[in-house]
């Protein structure tokens, strides 16, 4: 199952190389929690359902699925990450885009006001004759 997740998300040798050790990071971390009596209580009655009452196969399973679940919350993490960057570009073209049309629409009333003027007047009526 594990095998299944790591393969989903691995494109080229360097992020398979990558997720591997970040799921060995993980064993590490569930095999210190178990150490220390730190333990999901939800995940391992779960575990232990599956186990159907041994504690050794508990404890394998629940290495299994907390693994499982430290890999689908990095990978949630890094979706959000992504998806706020995405809408972080998303708005600041959007405010450049703005910028650049209060720019414009500024040297065209410029220039409105310019050739509405006597001296713009003047200037266009030189050009034209």
């Amino acid at each position: 199952m594990i095998q299944d997740l790591l393969n989903k998300f691995t494109k080229t040798k360097t992020s398979k190389f990558i997720n591997e050790e970040l799921v060995y990071k993980f064993y590490e971390q569930v095999s210190k929690d178990i150490q220390s009596g730190i333990k999901e209580e939800g995940v391992w009655a779960k575990a232990f359902t599956f186990a159907e009452g041994d504690e050794q196969k508990t404890k394998a399973k629940y290495i299994e699925f907390m693994v499982e679940r430290l890999m689908l919350a990095h990978e949630a993490e890094n979706e959000l990450l992504e998806k706020n960057a995405k809408e972080s570009y998303e708005k600041q073209k959007k405010v450049q885009k703005l910028e650049e049309k209060i720019k414009f629409e500024e040297e065209n009333k410029e220039w409105e006001e310019f050739t509405g003027s006597f001296v713009g007047q003047f200037f266009l009526y030189l050009s034209v004759v």
